[in-house]
């Protein structure tokens, strides 16, 4: 884990309070949504506008999410960047790939946590990227780190987001 992310999990725990980002995620180097954000729907979001509670003072972004997937993992996947648009999306990816359990190792040891990051690709040096693209990016030290579900999730939207769903196999499987 890298020296700021022991600070800031250290002040978590003394505070009681979860990761705080304090900029906008474009400026982020953590690029983590403030917990001050709410988030409202789209329009066409499919989601109703009474889905999102609380208001802008609330510490952390509360989603009423109820579809498939992993849904007690949605106020951590707002946090992590997702949308209400590609929630829907993560949360059953989420469910397909791990079946909702942070601590998920598959692929044979390669793919780690919620979101089943392939190390391989994403995590160990490899040509492209000598020290691994995360660590070179700047999103985590080690490959182990991904097991922590806000890291995990956090890396996910990074991943859906600049190089899309089709990273995941089981893209092509959920609903809607």
């Amino acid at each position: 884990m890298n020296p700021i992310a022991i600070i800031m999990c250290a002040s978590a725990l003394v505070t009681g309070v979860g990761l705080l980002a304090t900029q906008e995620p474009e400026t982020d180097t953590w690029g983590l949504v403030p917990e001050s954000t709410v988030y409202l729907p789209s329009v066409g979001s499919g989601m109703a506008p009474d889905a999102i509670t609380g208001d802008s003072s609330a510490v952390t972004p509360h989603v009423q999410y109820q579809g498939p997937g992993c849904s007690e993992w949605a106020d951590t996947a707002v946090r992590a960047g997702f949308q209400l648009d590609d929630l829907r999306t993560a949360l059953q990816v989420m469910e397909l790939e791990s079946m909702c359990l942070p601590g998920a190792i598959g692929d044979n040891g390669d793919s780690f946590g919620l979101m089943q990051i392939h190390t391989p690709t994403w995590c160990q040096p490899n040509k492209y990227w000598p020290r691994g693209y995360l660590q070179t990016k700047g999103m985590i030290n080690d490959c182990r780190e991904l097991l922590e579900p806000l890291t995990n999730i956090w890396v996910a939207w990074h991943i859906a987001s600049n190089y899309g769903w089709q990273n995941w196999t089981t893209y092509r499987r959920i609903d809607g």
